[in-house]
């Protein structure tokens, strides 16, 4: 990317090694499954962040542990 930005970096500034295309797919999945991860992240982060600012009351605490094995009860959560 810096190559992009600022062509004249100086010899001792590293630099991404150039991938060919068939690397590049190689790779293409890994990164793909780390994109879904960190906007599933995001997402929950937001929702909890504006939970707490609607409810500042509400005890998130229980939602630490994550989702149970074989998900929630019937009828809530």
């Amino acid at each position: 990317m810096l190559d992009l930005i600022s062509p004249e970096l100086s010899e001792d500034q590293p630099r991404t090694p150039r991938q060919t295309p068939i690397e590049k797919a190689h790779h293409a999945w890994g990164w793909l499954e780390q994109f879904v991860k960190d906007v599933g992240e995001n997402a929950g982060a937001h929702v909890l962040t504006m939970v707490r600012a609607h409810y500042p009351l509400i005890d998130l605490s229980r939602l630490a542990g994550g989702v149970p094995q074989g998900g929630w009860p019937q009828g809530g959560g």
